[in-house]
């Protein structure tokens, strides 16, 4: 069975084909989206105003509404919970999910169960609300840095974004396995999610396999 699976966030879209196995076909910047014919398209869309452009490309798409995942929580976006349910299926009940995208969620799932989590700026949205909001500082995009005392401002913006978000996830991991009494795991992905890779376990096509397990297909 030939099927894509398409994670439309908030700035690309990620696609992947499942033939046995996920295999990413890469991101899209709309209009741009895969080629070719597929059995069955399944969509996870955070920005409803594209359902209409997924329609117009692929007609068969079926976009995923609901996620067979128990949860203390209410109206939580569709993608930290297919995440969630990626992330138990395949590497354990007990686990921390940090998703880096234009947005950050750090999620926690405890004896399977969803218990929520945070919501912070992406690395690049960071960088870039500073930019515009104090525009003598320059324009970055955020990369992988040791975090020292900067010698120079390009220096100190890059250690300050990359520094804050690793120095909350050590608090989290620290503080919910004290909190919760279990050794949690913690799985990195999203976009940016090769930054803090090795952090915990990378995986960027978590949220497919989190599809797929929706749909009782892996």
């Amino acid at each position: 069975m030939k099927i894509l699976t398409l994670d439309v966030g908030n700035t690309t879209i990620h696609a992947c084909i499942y033939l046995g196995e996920l295999i990413s076909l890469g991101r899209f910047i709309p209009p741009l989206l895969p080629t070719g014919r597929f059995e069955n398209v399944f969509v996870s869309c955070v920005k409803p105003s594209l359902n209409r452009f997924i329609l117009e490309s692929f007609p068969n798409a079926k976009f995923i509404t609901s996620v067979p995942i128990k949860s203390f929580c209410s109206n939580v976006g569709l993608d930290r919970l297919l995440c969630a349910l990626g992330a138990i299926t395949h590497y354990g009940e007990n686990v921390i999910i940090v998703n880096l995208g234009t947005a950050i969620t750090i999620d926690l799932c405890i004896n399977g169960v969803f218990y929520g989590g945070l919501i912070l700026n992406g690395l690049y949205s960071s960088l870039n609300c500073i930019h515009l909001r104090i525009p003598h500082l320059p324009s970055l995009k955020p990369k992988k840095v040791q975090i020292l005392p900067a010698k120079d401002t390009v220096s100190a913006m890059l250690s300050g974004n990359f520094g804050s978000v690793f120095a909350l996830l050590k608090h989290c991991k620290e503080s919910w396995q004290e909190l919760f009494g279990h050794s949690l795991i913690t799985l990195i992905t999203g976009g940016d999610g090769h930054l803090l890779s090795e952090f915990g376990l990378y995986d960027p096509l978590l949220i497919h396999r989190g599809m797929l397990s929706a749909l009782k297909i892996q």
